[in-house]
């Protein structure tokens, strides 16, 4: 292995804290979790488990990825997206949205001398999900009859991670891998709510603005093992994350008292806001396979412990300046949405192509049934895609490595018969989601 050129090492450093630190505008995804971390891993359905060579994937997936790489590597990317979605509320009004989005990650991955121990730096976005509709409020909340008429239904979601990685080739065939990440969490909610299991304010709906936001961490460990020269596999566990966001809470019990006959209660609605979430543990195992010198084949298997983490969205309000709502609901105010997610199984394929030793061609696919109970879809939450298919291309020219991939989430509609939320707004409705992603990835070789 070469020496580390630190001075120019240094630089790079700098370069993938400040894409650490750039703006982050999450994308619509039918998914939550990410379908691949860089453009080579995007174009192969997300199989990256067995990416040599590759910081992104050491960094998003594998850490033990970095002892594949052989000179000090620094990737920058960009991924944006375009999702689209249509709603049929159960009177039978049709609604629709388009909305796109992007953010950057970076990677750096680097051997030490000529010992076995690399370590890798970056940042990548492991979550996002962002939705912003305008239809009509279905009448509900307590009574029964409550609507806040046509307005913004918006909801935003994204887990970006900061990370450092380490690895170590025991020998030429097995190398292991650990990182420690720092993880940012943002929550906003901007519709119509209605408090589900608050033993007094059951049923009361809400036009509500929460935003909130948070930090934790998690870790990731990894193993690469190559038998043969052909062969490849590879393993990853990641630890459960779990975070306390805070922020506030604004928002309006007009049309709700109003419906009640309650007009003199004081309508304003302003808190503290606490949300307890969590993000779940995942083991995955991998399999790549030189078919022929210019043909690799890679596969993948995902459980996802979705029932453990995503049961229920945990909501405390505090320090409220409404004294009326106060000598209601008491000083503070603690809800729990239902959740109810399942395990999941993401099974994902992907193919490289080199057409000559500059020009690689990718392609994939994946499948992971819905986490989500059709009982609980609404515009506003539907991570209901299920099917993936992706196209990528790598070209090198000298020192860089140019990435380009595509995915799209294929449609997919769901139909909520009795919603299990409360009051019922969400009965008798269809949701249907799509995506398209594309990521463009440059590496540059030191």
């Amino acid at each position: 292995m070469n020496r580390i050129p630190y001075p120019r090492l240094l630089r790079a450093t700098m370069i993938s804290f400040v894409i650490a630190c750039a703006w982050v505008s999450p994308v619509q995804g039918g998914v939550v979790n990410r379908n691949g971390t860089g453009a080579r891993s995007v174009g192969m359905g997300g199989a990256d488990l067995t990416s040599e060579g590759n910081p992104m994937a050491a960094i998003g997936h594998n850490p033990a990825l970095l002892s594949t790489v052989e000179t000090p590597r620094l990737t920058l990317s960009a991924m944006g997206a375009l999702g689209s979605g249509d709603y049929r509320n159960k009177r039978g009004e049709n609604f629709s949205f388009d909305q796109s989005g992007a953010f950057p990650e970076a990677a750096l991955a680097f051997p030490i001398g000529d010992s076995p121990v690399s370590l890798g730096l970056g940042v990548n976005v492991v979550a996002a999900r962002e939705v912003d509709w305008i239809y009509r409020d279905i009448a509900g909340g307590v009574d029964g009859g409550t609507s806040y008429g046509v307005l913004e239904h918006s909801s935003r979601f994204l887990m970006a991670r900061a990370a450092a990685a380490f690895s170590y080739a025991i020998n030429d065939e097995l190398s292991l891998g650990v990182s420690g990440g720092l993880v940012y969490e943002e929550f906003q909610l901007q519709a119509p709510f209605i408090f589900q299991s608050n033993p007094i304010l059951k049923g009361f709906k809400t036009a509500l603005d929460l935003d909130t936001d948070g930090y934790s961490a998690n870790a990731d460990a990894g193993l690469l093992y190559r038998p043969t020269d052909r062969l490849t596999l590879g393993l990853t566990y990641r630890s459960p994350t779990s975070i306390t966001s805070k922020g506030r809470a604004d928002g309006t019990l007009d049309a709700q008292l109003q419906s009640i006959g309650a007009a003199g209660f004081d309508p304003g609605v302003h808190y503290d806001a606490e949300v307890k979430t969590a993000f779940p543990q995942a083991v995955a195992g991998g399999i790549a396979l030189q078919v022929t010198d210019r043909m690799l084949l890679a596969g993948q298997i995902e459980w996802v412990n979705w029932s453990d983490a995503y049961d229920t969205l945990d909501i405390t309000l505090r320090n409220g300046t409404n004294s009326d709502l106060q000598s209601l609901a008491g000083k503070e105010i603690r809800d729990s949405v239902p959740l109810h997610w399942n395990d999941q199984f993401v099974f994902r394929g992907g193919m490289e192509f080199d057409v000559n030793e500059a020009l690689k061609l990718r392609a994939g696919y994946s499948y992971g049934a819905s986490p989500m109970p059709d009982s609980l879809v609404t515009p506003v939450n539907a991570a209901i895609s299920e099917h993936l298919v992706s196209a990528g291309i790598g070209y090198r020219v000298g020192r860089c490595l140019i990435d380009l991939g595509y995915q799209y989430e294929l449609p997919r509609s769901v139909e909520t018969g009795h919603s299990g939320y409360q009051a019922g707004e969400y009965s008798d409705s269809r949701s249907k989601i799509s995506s398209h992603w594309l990521s463009l990835g440059v590496t540059y070789e030191f």
